[in-house]
């Protein structure tokens, strides 16, 4: 009984360990979120995509405004587009983000090419 209850007792205490590390993004604002996401924009443009990807990654930073965080999204998910390898289900999630973005602003020319893409 002692055992079983410990068991149990070790499975509901392990599982909010793994949720916290879900948690762990960084936040990042004002000019240093500003000048993150260009440095990443520009090296998408050169083709450095590994390093334009890990500037902007959705798990490791959280731009605190909306707008740069969009951008921020953007430029990640066209690094999964144009990446060799990428898995399918991150091309899945680029897709759909793109299209989604595109629904709410039809007449950005951005988001027009990268869905062309």
């Amino acid at each position: 009984m002692i055992l079983q209850f410990a068991l149990i007792l070790s499975f509901l205490t392990a599982g909010p360990a793994a949720v916290l590390a879900c948690v762990n993004a960084m936040r990042v604002d004002g000019d240093d979120a500003v000048k993150q996401i260009a440095q990443a924009e520009r090296l998408l443009a050169r083709g450095e995509l590994a390093k334009a990807g890990r500037l902007v990654d959705i798990h490791d930073y959280r731009f605190v405004d909306s707008g740069l965080q969009a951008r921020a999204a953007l430029v990640f998910h066209t690094v999964a587009l144009r990446e060799r390898g990428t898995e399918k289900y991150r091309l899945t999630r680029a897709g759909e983000f793109i299209a989604e973005a595109l629904e709410k602003k039809s007449d950005d020319p951005v988001l027009v090419s990268r869905h062309a893409e």
